[in-house]
């Protein structure tokens, strides 16, 4: 058709950018989402809180000045012996009294806090009591007292050690969403990370469909329409219903994160987050099994008309774009599940990362959240995707274009068949073991960090 020469207005046509089109509102949907289920509501501005060691200062500070008050008393009983005083002792008792004074200054004027562990040389909690507490605050409280030893470890007071009992102030406190992320950075990355990922998922949901939809002049008779999607979407939905089903409920029987430790709602948002990514897996293994029957139509096609890859170009380009498609949309899948697991390894760092659980950990050496548990995530997505990959990989593998295909690659002169077959292999068990090595690749990284 000839393009006119002038032209008025701009000149749009929907239906040819489709496929361009549809990805992009997707991902924004998605970012919509994920904005809508974790941004702060209008009514309540601090839906996020920090769980802050409140008065650890105020111990320290008590420390100091009963040991002032202390070395002061013991000048003075210094001073009082007769006929003569110890003047070295009294010289000894000056100098520690100037250093305490010197220690308070620091605290308040220099800045000798930054580090939670510069307070353990002050006060400690029993780690087993400091982890119920913590495990047991609910979302209504707003403070929490754990009892502490306070103890000065002054030379001078050896004979008679300062011992005191007190208690830590561990209170929820209330932040705007920039203050939250900006107390832990951790946290605002795993936030925007929140956000990226779903929109990631929203995105990949319609370019499998488009992917899935790029075939349909491949073996006709099968068409991928609502039905067929619907139909081949049977088994996956019954595997990762259960999947999600014995995981979550019944191995994982209680919340591993509390909603007090950082955000109000918490479980039940995620509940409404991890649903999409989920779904978005099913439409992945749909659409891969769907490629797989297409892949049995063809060579079925094939061995009727006495077709092989070598003799036909047409039948060489169909199988090409059937394996292509097949390949990807299992790649899909292991991408959603994979960074399922990094996202979550980041929340685990975060939680990790804040005031109180530093704490707990200078207490216990020990992190307070358990990275095993994202360990267990990583190997049952892996698991998850033996499942589908492994029954349908072998039943691929026995067909002949696959056998012929494998045969002409084979006779290809020089060392690229041995890579191909190489790279193929490999491949398949990076893609399969995707979320266990993005787990420890993770963990790795965490552990260089915190160093």
């Amino acid at each position: 058709m000839a393009i006119p020469k002038k032209t008025t207005g701009l000149i749009y046509a929907w239906w040819p950018n489709l496929a361009t089109n549809l990805p992009i509102i997707a991902a924004v949907t998605g970012l919509l989402y994920a904005i809508l289920l974790l941004y702060p509501s209008w009514e309540d501005q601090y839906t996020y809180h920090n769980l802050e060691l409140v008065n650890k200062k105020d111990l320290v500070k008590t420390v100091i000045n009963n040991r002032i008050t202390a070395l002061t008393k013991k000048a003075a009983v210094l001073a009082a012996v007769k006929p003569k005083p110890n003047a070295d002792s009294i010289k000894k008792v000056e100098i520690l009294l100037g250093q305490a004074a010197a220690e308070l200054n620091k605290l308040d004027y220099y800045n000798a806090d930054t580090s939670i562990k510069y307070f353990t040389r002050y006060f400690s909690a029993d780690r087993d009591s400091f982890s119920n507490a913590i495990s047991t605050l609910s979302s209504s409280d707003t403070i929490l007292k754990l009892p502490v030893l306070l103890s000065d470890t002054c030379s001078f007071l050896s004979n008679a050690p300062l011992v005191l009992h007190d208690h830590l102030l561990i209170k929820k406190k209330p932040v705007s969403l920039m203050q939250w992320v900006n107390n832990n950075t951790s946290f605002g990355l795993w936030f925007f990370f929140s956000i990226a990922q779903m929109s990631m998922w929203f995105l990949m949901a319609v370019l499998v469909v488009g992917i899935v939809q790029s075939t349909r002049n491949i073996v006709p008779v099968l068409v991928y329409n609502v039905k067929n999607a619907a139909f081949f979407s049977l088994l996956p939905l019954a595997v990762v219903g259960l999947f999600t089903w014995l995981l979550y409920l019944k191995l994982i029987n209680t919340y591993v994160i509390s909603d007090a430790w950082f955000m109000q709602g918490y479980n039940t948002k995620m509940v409404w987050y991890s649903i999409p990514g989920y779904l978005v897996t099913i439409i992945c293994f749909s659409g891969y099994l769907f490629l797989s029957n297409k892949l049995e139509l063809l060579n079925a096609s094939a061995n009727s008309s006495k077709m092989t890859i070598a003799g036909s170009p047409s039948l060489a380009d169909d199988y090409t774009t059937l394996t292509k498609a097949f390949d990807n949309s299992f790649l899909f899948s292991a991408i959603i599940l994979s960074v399922f697991v990094l996202w979550l390894g980041i929340l685990f760092n975060a939680v990790n990362g804040s005031e109180a659980m530093r704490f707990y950990t200078l207490l216990s050496g020990k992190q307070f959240l358990n990275y095993d548990y994202v360990y267990l995530i990583g190997l049952l997505h892996s698991l998850l995707l033996l499942v589908f990959y492994i029954p349908v990989r072998l039943r691929f593998n026995t067909l002949e274009i696959k056998q012929q295909n494998t045969a002409m690659q084979n006779a290809a002169p020089g060392g690229k068949k041995y890579i191909s077959s190489m790279w193929e292999s490999i491949s398949a068990v990076l893609v399969t073991a995707s979320p266990i090595i993005v787990t420890v690749i993770q963990k790795i990284i965490s552990s260089i960090l915190q160093e």
